[in-house]
């Protein structure tokens, strides 16, 4: 029998994708939270290597681009092949995340 796999967030790695569509973008963190419905201060943990709780994740893939739906489908073996996450922001500024990786 297999062992099952595990997923780290990769928080530095979250918070460069953020960072690059705020200079895309030229918006502070304030109007980052406002527009993902966060609050200023969450961002803040963020970028301090705090992870943010699944509702805070789930609001940023959401505001950088990202189909939620697929990082489940990727994360239980579903994604088509090739399939590495890379984001199309609506305001062009892409970004290559990876979630998670097996420990």
């Amino acid at each position: 029998m297999s062992a099952a796999a595990s997923y780290q967030l990769d928080t530095v790695r979250l918070a460069e994708a953020i960072s690059q569509v705020q200079l895309h973008r030229k918006i502070s963190d304030r109007r980052l939270a406002g527009e993902a419905g966060l609050s200023p201060s969450t961002i803040t943990r963020l970028r301090h290597g705090q992870k943010p709780d699944a509702d805070a994740l789930l609001s940023l893939l959401h505001w950088l681009g990202h189909d939620v739906g697929r990082l489940f489908a990727v994360a239980n073996g579903n994604a088509p092949a090739g399939d590495d996450l890379a984001t199309d922001h609506p305001d062009g500024a892409g970004e290559s995340l990876a979630i998670g990786g097996q420990a």
